[in-house]
């Protein structure tokens, strides 16, 4: 029978996989020496989580209110 102790929080990982080249690498990577793609933290099965990109979605929210105003002063 296994030794598990109460403080025992399941596996502990050594590395974590790329999601996007699926590579190894280490659990303190932020950047894929491989892809170049930005990692998050370890999650359940090993695999790395992806990063929630927020310039992009700024950037367009900002585009998309540029482009109603401009459709609103053109038509309106």
């Amino acid at each position: 029978m296994a030794d598990t102790s109460p403080n025992d929080q399941g596996p502990g990982y050594v590395s974590k996989k790329c999601h996007s080249c699926y590579t190894y690498v280490p659990l303190d990577a932020t950047v894929c020496p491989y892809c170049k793609v930005r990692l998050g933290k370890v999650g359940d099965h090993g695999m790395a989580d992806k990063l929630t990109d927020w310039k992009a979605y700024v950037s367009f929210a900002v585009a998309f209110v540029i482009f109603l105003v401009f459709i609103i002063y053109a038509f309106f």
